[in-house]
């Protein structure tokens, strides 16, 4: 693994996301629509019970046409 990393250089092409931010039930989101197996799927990341000392991050996705965000992991972050 390289000593440092450029989040813009060539090698990071193959990690590109295209989300857009948006809100999502009035927090931060960023959003996207992705082909997952042939099937448009829209993902969102959304940052949740944002406090000074911590917070929540969900991957989220929408497959049901928009009646219900599936949770495919979350992570909890807190200062130490």
């Amino acid at each position: 693994m390289p000593a440092s990393h450029d989040p813009l250089g060539p090698d990071a092409l193959d990690f590109w996301l295209d989300f857009k931010g948006v809100a999502a039930d009035d927090r931060f989101s960023i959003q996207r629509v992705a082909d997952e197996q042939g099937v448009p799927v829209t993902q969102r990341m959304v940052w949740r019970d944002v406090e000074p000392d911590r917070f929540r991050w969900e991957w989220q996705r929408l497959m049901d046409g928009g009646a219900s965000w599936e949770t495919r992991w979350a992570i909890h972050f807190r200062r130490r």
